[in-house]
């Protein structure tokens, strides 16, 4: 792990403390949590509070307040029995989904959530599930309300329009909460991913009414049209669905504003090629990518998928999305059930999902891609393995976003 110096522990905590208690606060108040977590937030609490303790005792309070009350409130959203979490699609979804996207088949490799963001109040970054940062200088969406996707590009950069305008048009709607998951299969870890779905990203956001919902989705397409279907379309150009793909949709699906998009892949280099370490360092340039966007009642959902790398069960085609047990009409039910009051208890957060398999030992260095008979594994998910030391810190930076979320979902 990188190292903190006194200073920059101090300096969080002290910009940090009032928040850290207000947490702590909110955190004890949530039923149900464990007692040894319930201790745990008590004693950080006194230690910030306490007048005697150093600044460095009150820094690592800080930061283990952080951390614990942000499991809590997550834990809680996602336990709780009107969480829109109950609306994603979870692994028996997707096995539902048969051929089209051969999930969990004999002999293929497992899926798995690698990220979970929940229950969110506005828009979030992808990478770590915080808010989406509003353009520098401006202090509040309030500030740029009244701004076009046009005037939006034209003062703070291309690709602002949707980027920014998603928060902008989210207070327009009204927009209760949101949430995305993400799913990946567990060979992504060494590179050489065989599954026809290599990875799944799982977007809700939802609504007062059915009218605000569509306004959305509607405001998210203008924007991403006039980006060269930037953001919300991925840079993808959008496809045409024959007469039998339309009327196979899910009758809760709001067709007119249904939109199926696809990349147009470059073609894969050989592994004997000197291009092959572009295709190992940038893959999603090479594969096959396939998104849906479309509102069912007062919820808007995205559904964005990728071929694994080298695909051993099967191209990842439109039938995947589309077909009759295609990934839309499986999340559109799922959609509906939920808005219905027809899909309220789909189990607790994380044992809906696949655990994970830790049983045998990585034999890849997920930092430099090395094999090798014996490696150090991450002492906490116990997923990954590295070389060294130096190897293991190379990677820190990406493996810290999903080691805890691994670690859960392995019972540890």
């Amino acid at each position: 792990m990188p190292k903190h110096s006194d200073a920059d522990l101090i300096r969080t905590a002290r910009v940090h403390r009032t928040q850290a208690v207000a947490l702590l606060n909110n955190s004890l108040r949530v039923e149900g949590i464990d007692r040894e977590l319930t201790t745990a937030l008590r004693d950080c609490k006194a230690i910030l509070q306490d007048p005697n303790a150093t600044q460095m005792q009150k820094a690592l309070a800080g930061r283990t307040a952080g951390f614990l009350s942000g499991f809590v409130t997550s834990t809680a959203a996602m336990n709780a029995t009107d969480s829109i979490r109950h609306a994603f699609l979870t692994f028996e979804d997707l096995v539902s989904c048969g051929d089209a996207l051969s999930v969990h088949a004999p002999g293929q490799p497992r899926h798995c959530i690698a990220r979970v963001y929940m229950d969110k109040p506005g828009p979030i970054s992808m990478t770590d599930g915080s808010p989406k940062p509003l353009p520098s200088g401006i202090r509040s969406v309030d500030d740029i309300m009244h701004m076009s996707t046009t005037e939006l590009n034209r003062k703070f950069g291309m690709g602002s329009g949707g980027f920014h305008g998603e928060c902008i048009f989210w207070k327009r709607s009204s927009g209760i909460f949101l949430g995305k998951h993400k799913w990946e299969t567990e060979a992504v870890r060494d590179n050489f991913d065989l599954a026809k779905l290599g990875e799944l990203w799982d977007m809700r956001w939802l609504f007062p009414t059915n009218q605000e919902a569509q306004k959305f989705h509607g405001s998210m397409l203008e924007a991403s049209r006039t980006e060269d279907n930037d953001g919300y379309l991925d840079s993808s150009p959008e496809l045409t669905l024959s007469a039998d793909e339309v009327n196979n949709l899910h009758d809760s699906i709001d067709v007119d504003k249904f939109v199926l998009y696809a990349s147009n892949p470059r073609k894969k280099p050989s592994q004997n090629q000197p291009a092959f370490d572009s295709l190992i360092m940038n893959p999603t340039a090479f594969l096959q990518q396939f998104g849906a966007v479309f509102s069912i009642g007062r919820m808007v959902v995205k559904l964005y998928v990728i071929e694994g790398m080298f695909p051993q069960f099967g191209k990842l085609d439109r039938s995947s999305m589309v077909g009759k047990t295609g990934l839309v009409n499986i999340a559109a039910k799922a959609c509906d059930d939920w808005l219905n009051g027809r899909r309220s208890n789909v189990g607790k957060y994380p044992s809906q999902f696949l655990p994970l398999d830790t049983s045998s030992k990585p034999d890849i260095c997920s930092n430099c891609a090395k094999k090798a008979a014996s490696l150090s594994q991450c002492s906490r998910c116990k997923f990954v393995g590295y070389c060294d030391r130096d190897c293991q810190l190379g990677h820190y930076k990406e493996h810290k976003m999903i080691c805890r979320g691994l670690a859960s979902m392995a019972g540890r």
